[in-house]
């Protein structure tokens, strides 16, 4: 057992490869938690269903988790579990520095292989290798400056920042999605660490961190928007939900996008706390977008615009609607709330005056991006802005 676990120590210089042969020479599941209670790496037997799947998905343990284990390993007694499991609970020391933890879970019929002279030179290797990918090549940073580094653009590509990252808690999170909160009043140093505290305890493995005037936390399945919704009035938040997150490192472009929102909405809501989930305004934020980038309507659609503006019409609002009701007559008229007559002579003036086909036998995709344009300078931003769930569930 030990000659291929040294091996793999001496070869991989990997801490992952080295749980995953301390695992299976083990024959259980084996978690390494480094100091601060986070994940450093895990290996999980097939033939043993563990309960520590949520952990391993968050990165981290919860406060009671911690505090338990951390009683259990200064007492060297098993941990049992009502679940009908019970935990070899081990520190990892390198020297005189404590580095983390080890948990072996088994069943409560069934012991871990080795001798306790295994245990002892595994959990040897493993602290010293997680030592090392802690500080290797010099590297020191948290896991909040490189996160830091990463929204700032710091990073040539996804590999330099797996690089920093895995010599952090972060190498082993995976969130679903961030916010990005802003208090309404801004706060000091004590204030901001006071604020950050209360995240935590309401969102398990959120990990909230400060950035410029802002903080980040993140969210995993078991977080609602309704819970964010109570933080940001409880706590006098602005707060932006992030779309889902494919990986950590789409933080960097995500955060731009949210960012623009925040500042938007600020604006919008007359600086009254909100929870807004990013998802509702993608469409009308890309439009925004392009529209500050310069991007051109057709030249049709530039004029009835113009026209718009002149003479105080409604001429791109009546031609977006009717395409977006499928060129039904009837919808038209009640989304817009106007006799038909009038619908009927603007689309015949659409036509004829401004030589726009409504048939749809040209680029409509075009057409209609120049209409969205369009409407959003005209300022029509609520025509963009999709419906809760909740509010099209009561109007289905």
């Amino acid at each position: 057992m030990t000659n291929e676990i040294l091996k793999t120590f001496l070869e991989a210089n990997s801490l992952k490869e080295l749980t995953n042969a301390a695992g299976r020479a083990l024959g259980c599941p084996l978690l390494v938690i480094d100091d601060s209670f986070h994940v450093a790496a895990y290996f999980r037997a097939d033939s043993i269903n563990d309960p520590y799947g949520g952990v391993i998905r968050h990165g981290e343990l919860s406060y009671d988790e911690s505090a338990l284990i951390s009683a259990s390993a200064a007492s060297g007694e098993l941990l049992h579990s009502p679940a009908g499991y019970h935990y070899r609970i081990s520190q990892l020391n390198c020297g005189e520095l404590r580095m983390g933890y080890t948990l072996c879970i088994m069943p409560e019929n069934a012991l871990p292989s080795g001798s306790d002279e295994d245990f002892a030179l595994i959990n040897s290797f493993l602290a010293k290798q997680l030592y090392y990918e802690r500080h290797r090549g010099g590297i020191t940073a948290t896991a909040e400056e490189v996160l830091s580094s990463l929204i700032d653009g710091r990073f040539q590509s996804e590999a330099f920042f797996d690089l920093q990252a895995n010599a952090t808690f972060l190498g082993n999170f995976r969130p679903e999605r961030f916010v990005l909160m802003k208090p309404r009043e801004q706060l000091d140093g004590l204030r901001i660490d006071m604020l950050r505290d209360r995240l935590r305890h309401d969102f398990h493995a959120s990990n909230p961190f400060p950035y410029r005037d802002c903080v980040i936390m993140f969210l995993h399945g078991e977080h609602g928007r309704e819970a964010v919704g109570r933080a940001a009035e409880e706590y006098n938040l602005y707060a932006v939900i992030s779309e889902p997150l494919q990986s950590l490192y789409a933080l960097g472009r995500g955060y731009g996008r949210v960012r623009r929102l925040l500042d938007y909405l600020i604006k919008k809501n007359d600086g009254e706390a909100f929870a807004a989930q990013e998802s509702r305004y993608s469409a009308l934020m890309m439009l925004k977008t392009l529209a500050g980038e310069g991007y051109c309507m057709t030249d049709e659609v530039d004029r009835l615009y113009r026209y718009d503006l002149q003479n105080d019409s409604e001429y791109c609002l009546t031609l977006y609607t009717y395409l977006m009701c499928s060129r039904s007559l009837k919808d038209t008229c009640e989304k817009l709330f106007t006799h038909r007559n009038t619908v009927l002579y603007r689309i015949r003036r659409i036509r004829e005056d401004f030589a726009i086909d409504t048939d749809g036998k040209e680029d409509r995709m075009r057409l209609m991006l120049s209409l969205g344009l369009a409407l959003v300078m005209q300022g029509r931003d609520e025509l963009f802005i999709q419906e809760t769930a909740k509010k099209r569930e009561i109007e289905e």
